[in-house]
């Protein structure tokens, strides 16, 4: 059965010539055809599939053929659903199996629905991949990059444990930094600066270093170097900050050159000490010539200037320390020491 809406040429009460052919009868609910001029027309279809661009429907709607306005990829889709405005917006949804490098896709023309194409949401068993067909978690991200950005405020990723007690959020920001926040309150905070906690902005308070490695201390003479050649020697520190933490197991050989003149110091540490401290740290040693009054040594730096060199002084009962001097080593003389510092 076909049925046909005609009207003359165009005139007041027309727009265009109409043509509706069915395959079955007009029935079901009633639809409406309408010029805007108010001369309305009944249409009803009975069947339960409706083809554009195809004989051979395969779902409700179902929308074949090629656009004439392909993705800004350059790429023709095989199929295009647009929606255009007033203004020239418009939304496409098409897909493309031909090429395969857009799939199906959503794309919007302006910044009012902004969609990313392509779309590649594949959920598979429960799990959402996004660039990946293949999603290992519930949403699983693949790619170079991910771009948080959010009008009038810092983006933001939130995490959710049961309720906001709970909650851990990573806020970014260029001027405040990476926040990490705990139950609503900020624990962590990284910037240009370096490291800080619970709030702290203070830029004198970042954490802005951590180190661990070895050093090579050199024992010599205040006054003449002298050679003091090693057998084994064991030296590491820990940086946190300002503060270093140095540790040192230092062997002479059997037989040593010598010839070294006034007090003995250690060179090599891994960090020049600031100015306007003196710290001092007990240290310990093997067949060292000591003064017959001495109770005990210490390590100390040699001066509240800023200095990389630290020497032992002898301490005594009642009378002023003496400097350990460098003719008290010998073969086989050994010196431990711990010492913590700042720069």
């Amino acid at each position: 059965m076909g049925t046909t809406l005609t009207g003359t040429t165009p005139q007041d009460t027309y727009d265009s010539l109409i043509k509706v052919t069915d395959n079955g009868p007009l029935s079901g609910t009633a639809k409406y055809l309408s010029d805007g001029l108010g001369n309305d027309s009944v249409l009803a279809l009975s069947t339960t599939a409706v083809g554009i661009g195809t004989n051979t429907p395969v779902g409700k709607l179902t929308i074949a053929g090629t656009s004439a306005q392909p993705p800004s990829s350059g790429t023709t889709p095989n199929s295009l659903l647009q929606i255009k405005g007033s203004l020239g917006n418009q939304l496409n949804i098409g897909s493309n199996t031909a090429t395969g490098d857009y799939g199906s896709y959503i794309q919007a023309s302006d910044t009012n629905l902004a969609v990313p194409y392509p779309l590649n949401l594949q959920p598979v068993g429960g799990n959402v991949g996004i660039g990946t067909s293949a999603p290992a978690a519930k949403l699983h991200v693949a790619g170079e990059n991910i771009i948080l950005d959010r009008t009038g405020g810092d983006p933001f990723i939130s995490f959710y444990t049961g309720g906001t007690t709970n909650n851990v959020a990573l806020y970014g920001g260029a001027s405040t930094g990476l926040r990490a926040f705990v139950g609503g309150s900020e624990r962590v905070r990284v910037t240009a600066n370096g490291l800080t906690f619970n709030g702290d902005t203070a830029a004198a308070n970042a954490l802005d270093d951590y180190e661990e490695g070895t050093w090579t201390p050199v024992l010599r003479g205040a006054a003449t170097a002298g050679t003091y050649e090693t057998d084994s020697v064991f030296a590491n520190y820990t940086k946190i900050g300002r503060q270093v933490s140095i540790n040192m197991i230092f062997n002479l050989a059997a037989a040593v050159t010598g010839g070294g003149t006034g007090y003995a110091i250690i060179t090599g540490l891994p960090f020049t000490k600031s100015a306007n401290q003196q710290i001092a740290a007990t240290a310990k040693f093997g067949t060292v010539d000591f003064n017959a009054s001495t109770k005990y040594v210490i390590a100390e730096f040699n001066s509240v200037a800023a200095t990389s060199i630290f020497y032992f002084a002898e301490v005594l009962d009642n009378a002023a320390p003496i400097d350990l001097p460098i003719s008290a080593f010998g073969n086989n003389s050994q010196i431990q020491v711990s010492l913590t510092y700042f720069v």
